[in-house]
């Protein structure tokens, strides 16, 4: 009996071990077969994180670049305004110089005896109506060199000249049925500087 125990015992260990032996190489041989799909499988999965990770830096990227050219867009556009502004500003400055000037130049031409009475009386008398009683003042030193006046589109009924004080040299007012017209030196500066200031 001890002899059947022996033997049984050999067996289940011989059996044991063979079993052990067995699962091992199987394990291995699973192993080995599953080693490159493992391995491609690895591959694969890095490559899709790397691919994500690179597609973020990518977006980030982009964004970066349309905030940069948002902003360089934004920055031409105020140094555009801002140039504008400053050319605006220069031909201001120069319409308003000039128009100095020439009062400047008109007043001593003027206080000097300088100008004629006649073109300017002629230039008012173009707004004055044709018919009617229209009588032209002027400064007496104007009235006494003042030798004639006609409108080019048909001389009045009446014209009459007369001698006012009140009114500067080198300008005249026209009394007329439908109103009062004025040839100041200031108007016509101030028409010469509006014409300077109208886009050519």
């Amino acid at each position: 009996m001890a002899d059947q125990a022996t033997i049984e015992l050999t067996r289940r260990i011989g059996s044991v071990g063979v079993e052990r032996v067995t699962a091992s190489r199987l394990a291995r041989r699973r192993l080995a077969a599953a080693g490159p799909q493992l391995a491609e499988t690895a591959l694969r999965r890095q490559l899709d994180q790397r691919r994500e990770q690179l597609e973020r830096q990518s977006q980030a990227e982009r964004a970066k670049l349309k905030q940069a050219c948002q902003a360089a867009r934004s920055a031409a556009e105020q140094l555009r305004r801002f140039q504008q502004g400053l050319l605006a500003e220069a031909e201001e400055q120069l319409v308003c110089l000039a128009v100095e000037i020439a009062r400047k130049v008109l007043m001593q031409e003027i206080q000097a005896g300088r100008h004629e009475i006649d073109p300017i009386v002629a230039e008012a008398l173009k707004h004055a109506p044709t018919r009617g009683e229209v009588v032209v003042h002027l400064n007496p030193e104007d009235y006494a060199r003042c030798d004639s006046a006609g409108a080019p589109g048909g001389e009045p009924d009446a014209l009459r000249f007369v001698a006012d004080p009140n009114v500067p040299r080198a300008e005249c007012v026209l009394e007329t049925a439908e109103g009062t017209i004025e040839s100041s030196v200031e108007q016509n500066l101030a028409n010469v500087a509006e014409a300077l200031r109208q886009p050519e």
